[in-house]
């Protein structure tokens, strides 16, 4: 008895029972099978406390919260894990901004972090380093480089956010020399 062999057109035609709507294959992609690792592996890194939460003042009830490609503004301080020693803040100045997952890149366990929270919200984290300023993501860099090896501690106050339709990144080559614009709101005609 021989094995017979199809292609996987003929073979999706033999799913779809006769039907003369074949569904299109599925190619096999590495690229989505590398993010989907990379999903998996984040997953079991945060159950293993990659960066834990407190919350110090609970944000607006019911609020959304922030998604991938939204223009973030907070306050941070940065402390190393367990001192009260402050390595860098944005307090007496004006807020940090970015864009969640896009451009220039603040450490991945700040944008989760960023991600769980409401606006007004303030809450205290602590991100491992893998997930902090290690992180290969990470555009931001803090003074010392000796502090992006410990464990650190992030005050943050989500102070707003826009969704990231109003969002559009015009220049990222630099974390210091980035610019955003945000449609605060959109025009109603057109003028000569």
């Amino acid at each position: 008895m021989g094995v017979s062999t199809m292609d996987f057109r003929e073979f999706m035609l033999a799913l779809s029972h006769g039907s003369d709507e074949v569904e299109e294959p599925i190619e096999p992609c590495i690229e989505h099978g590398a993010k989907h690792f990379e999903k998996r592996k984040e997953q079991a890194d945060l159950e293993h406390g990659a960066v834990m939460k407190v919350v110090h003042k609970d944000g607006e009830t019911g609020g959304k919260k922030p998604e991938e490609g939204d223009l973030v503004k907070f306050h941070y301080t940065v402390r190393k894990g367990g001192e009260e020693t402050v390595v860098e803040t944005s307090r007496g100045g004006d807020p940090a901004v970015f864009v969640l997952g896009k451009a220039c890149r603040m450490p991945r366990g700040l944008e989760l972090a960023i991600h769980s929270m409401t606006k007004g919200e303030s809450s205290s984290f602590t991100i491992k380093p893998s997930y902090g300023f290690k992180h290969p993501d990470c555009s931001w860099r803090l003074e010392d480089p000796q502090l992006e090896e410990d464990a650190l501690d992030f005050d943050i106050e989500l102070v707003d956010y826009t969704n990231g339709v109003s969002v559009q990144v015009v220049n990222d080559t630099k974390l210091d020399e980035m610019v955003l614009k945000e449609t605060v709101k959109d025009g109603t005609g057109w003028e000569n």
